[in-house]
């Protein structure tokens, strides 16, 4: 019987070895998280399209190897989800809703009356709510038509998803 080894392509052709990681040379910017939403969605239309933002618990549950107690941790995210996503985060999720949310990490900062603000948050790509439906007489956006959009100044372009 004869044994063939299979040459992997990149031993076969050197510059396919480099380029196999190459991409994540440049880094990755991925955020994944599971929670539930702390209050309804705050829903801003701009000339761009939809922009809503929303506040994500996440818990972390461990003993205390000294005294043996149940500890816990709460973690809040901002999440601001764009465009069609934006509507539909709008429409569907509010308060205590249990939704996955995958996206990028983003920091900016803005000027208000002579003082910098900064803020980092997640920029949402997807959303899948979790768990049963909210009742549809529970949800109510909170819509913000007139308010300003001053932090987040670029085009849908700019944003990589």
């Amino acid at each position: 019987m004869n044994s063939h080894k299979l040459t992997p392509p990149w031993n076969l052709c050197p510059k396919l070895k480099q380029q196999r990681y190459h991409h994540l040379s440049n880094g990755i910017n991925r955020v994944l998280i599971i929670g539930r939403v702390g209050d309804n969605p705050r829903v801003n239309q701009s000339s761009n399209g939809t922009i809503t933002n929303v506040s994500v618990a996440t818990n972390e549950q461990w003993k205390d190897k000294q005294t043996g107690e149940q500890k816990e941790r709460v973690e809040w995210h901002r999440i601001v989800f764009f465009g069609r996503l934006a509507e539909i985060v709008g429409q569907y999720v509010v308060k205590g809703s249990q939704i996955y949310v995958s996206g990028a990490l983003r920091t900016r900062e803005w000027n208000k009356e002579g003082v910098t603000h900064r803020t980092t948050e997640i920029v949402g790509a997807e959303m899948q709510m979790i768990g049963s439906k909210p009742s549809p007489t529970t949800n109510t956006p909170i819509v913000e038509n007139d308010s300003p959009v001053e932090p987040w100044n670029h085009d849908f372009e700019d944003v990589p998803f």
